[in-house]
């Protein structure tokens, strides 16, 4: 009989069996209407203040929107979010 466990990191559920890691995309943060809206002007490559035209906000309300965004994924720079919003398919229009 194998060896197995589960292990949770940075918003993933690993499979641990035999020395082999399956990951389980599972995310463990949920997303705002708003937030999600502002990871795809992001993701769309617009500056802050762009993305606060978009959504009718000041860019600070954008900078928190981005703030939590990368609390929640885990990250510390757009590139990592974006692939990870690409990865979740979250890149779609909300």
């Amino acid at each position: 009989m194998a060896l197995q466990s589960k292990t949770r990191e940075r918003g993933f559920v690993f499979h641990i069996s035999d020395n082999k890691v399956n990951e389980y995309k599972i995310p463990r943060f949920s997303l705002t209407k708003r937030e999600r809206e502002a990871l795809y002007f992001i993701c769309q490559g617009l500056s802050m203040k762009e993305v606060a035209v978009e959504m009718y906000v000041s860019p600070s309300t954008v900078i928190s929107h981005k703030r939590n965004l990368f609390e929640k994924f885990g990250v510390k720079n757009l590139v990592r979010l974006g692939v990870l919003a690409e990865r979740y398919r979250l890149t779609g229009k909300p």
